[in-house]
């Protein structure tokens, strides 16, 4: 695993309930699964196996996810926790011969910037495929000319 590059935490998953019926031990079990996760396809060797894991998944141990997820986190709250995740459907996991395979069911809804979401651009922002605006003002007139001009 890389340790490259950024995850997403979008302002909506604080009104998700995987969120705010979580203990403060939990959200941050909740973010190292998401550091942890794959963000793209990708093939790994394992022991002479080539394997390949999907976008969202990772193959780790309860006393890794503990461990990376810092002081004050025990493997009994790690355990809690994915108990927790799995039966809300945020994953699921299977046990392997190399660690448990992790599988966050909706990547795509915490992760992906292009997944569908229920704003629109507003009137103070341009829409992305619209051209930018190649002149601000009319003339050369400085502003306060402008507005000396108004008010007169």
């Amino acid at each position: 695993m890389r340790n490259e590059g950024f995850i997403c935490l979008w302002r909506k998953t604080q009104y998700d309930p995987i969120w705010f019926n979580s203990t403060p031990e939990q959200k941050a079990i909740f973010i190292t699964l998401l550091f942890m996760a794959n963000w793209k396809k990708q093939k790994y060797d394992i022991f002479g196996n080539e394997i390949t894991l999907e976008a969202g998944s990772f193959i780790g141990s309860y006393t890794q996810i503990a461990k990376l997820t810092g002081k004050g986190v025990s493997i009994r709250n790690v355990r809690t926790a994915i108990d927790r995740f799995e039966k809300m459907g945020f994953l699921t996991r299977k046990p392997t011969k190399r660690g448990t395979l992790i599988i966050i069911v909706n990547w795509r809804k915490y992760q992906d910037k292009d997944y569908e979401t229920d704003t629109r651009p507003t009137r103070h922002r341009h829409k992305t495929d619209t051209a930018p605006t190649r002149h601000r003002h009319k003339t050369d007139t400085p502003i306060k000319e402008q507005y000396n001009q108004v008010t007169k």
